[in-house]
């Protein structure tokens, strides 16, 4: 059974899923390379204008951590990967 989970990007897309896998009692660890977007986080600062995403990171903030530590997800059973991918258009 997964108790914990590991989610590498926390911007717009990947913050709110990451929220809500916390949300419904999962561990989250939330990492991200922005150490700035990371400590506005645990400073319980809502980072993107989005509707109610300040109150999921709230409902959300008794099972969610953030870092900047990747191997942090070491600890974890899963992990999941939402990040910024660029694509060669010409390939």
């Amino acid at each position: 059974m997964m108790e914990q989970l590991s989610f590498f990007g926390l911007g717009k897309l990947g913050l709110p899923l990451a929220a809500l896998f916390a949300r419904s009692g999962l561990v989250t660890i939330g990492i991200d390379i922005d150490s700035a977007l990371v400590a506005r986080l645990q400073a319980g600062e809502t980072p993107y204008v989005e509707p109610g995403l300040a109150e999921l990171l709230e409902e959300a903030a008794p099972a969610i951590t953030y870092t900047t530590d990747a191997h942090s997800a070491a600890a974890t059973h899963a992990s999941i990967i939402l990040v910024p991918t660029p694509s060669d258009a010409g390939a």
